[in-house]
């Protein structure tokens, strides 16, 4: 197996792992037993399991920036008014995590005060899906004729997190009939209502 093809293995070995279990239970040595490496192996790739779990949570936040900026660069998306490309990006929101239902667990990691490594790090992951909905959330600022010392980063916050409690619902099992078209709708109907 060529180094390439020996890391690809890993990550999708690790991820697997920490997706189905949980950080804590997860070890370095699973970690190589799984992917049919020597620990060794494994660490010449990555100097440790947190290495390893960043690496992997980087991963997920960069499929969702292409896979967003994709989508609010579409020509068709560019015509939509504000609140079909707020429909158009709450639905996106809502596939791309229950797709990866178990990047949920792996962001729901315990992470105490002093994990400021993890902190950092997952506070420059939240500040760059602001950055990408920015001109969105601008959008319905202007739209909103919203004061001017609103933030777009509040904007953003408070829209992605209309979703998070279907998200939660659909994730954890308790309502698996959840239909992201039909919550993006209810949600701009309360956001956009006069």
């Amino acid at each position: 197996m060529s180094k390439k093809n020996s890391l690809k293995e890993i990550i999708t070995v690790a991820q697997k792992l920490f997706f189905e279990y949980d950080y804590d239970t997860v070890s370095m040595g699973d970690i190589a037993k799984s992917s049919k490496i020597t620990k060794a192996a494994l660490y010449y790739h990555f100097t440790s399991k947190q290495d390893l779990y960043l690496h992997i949570i980087n991963k997920n936040f960069s499929d969702f920036k292409e896979n967003i900026e994709s989508l609010m660069n579409e020509k068709s998306y560019l015509k939509f008014n504000v609140e079909d490309k707020v429909k158009k990006v709450l639905v996106f929101y809502f596939d791309f995590i229950v797709g990866r239902v178990g990047f949920l667990k792996v962001m729901a990691k315990k992470v105490t005060k002093n994990d400021k490594e993890m902190i950092k790090f997952f506070a420059k992951g939240r500040e760059n899906i602001l950055e990408i909905l920015k001109p969105l959330s601008e959008e319905i600022i202007k739209y909103k004729k919203m004061k001017s010392d609103v933030s777009h980063k509040n904007v953003s916050m408070m829209l992605m997190s209309t979703v998070n409690p279907f998200v939660h619902e659909y994730a954890m099992g308790v309502n698996k009939k959840i239909n992201p078209e039909f919550v993006a709708k209810q949600i701009c109907s309360f956001i956009f209502s006069k």
